[in-house]
């Protein structure tokens, strides 16, 4: 699968973001425009360089099903919603400076959060 990002204005196509094996979930981009984040079905979350079109960032968890995710603000965090209900938390351990994006983007630490009814605390 890919994402075409287009000019808002003149809808001509600025870059084809490739790297997904499944639907897009979520795509958010930075204040600047500069930075892309896609959250894939597939388990895959990559941070782009959109001026290149270039992976900056890849995270691959082939035994998860990404169903939607959310990044900071300062795209410093990245928050996904597993297919079983689950939100995870990540930081992204480095910044990516070399030419193999893979394995640079982790979820090394978890933090996870039930679904509840905060009036009642049921489940």
């Amino acid at each position: 699968e890919f994402v075409q990002i287009r000019n808002t204005f003149t809808c001509e196509i600025v870059c084809t973001l490739r790297g997904h094996s499944s639907l897009v979930a979520a795509i958010h981009f930075s204040n600047n425009d500069n930075l892309a984040c896609t959250i894939g079905v597939d388990g895959v979350v990559i941070m782009w360089n959109i001026p290149t079109g270039t992976k900056k960032l890849k995270h691959v968890d082939p035994l998860s099903e990404y169903n939607y995710g959310e990044v900071s603000e300062d795209f410093k965090y990245v928050y996904v919603i597993t297919k079983d209900q689950m939100i995870k938390k990540n930081k992204p351990r480095q910044r990516f400076s070399g030419s193999n994006p893979e394995n640079s983007f982790t979820f090394h630490k978890f933090t996870y959060f039930r679904r509840h009814c905060l009036c009642c605390n049921k489940r």
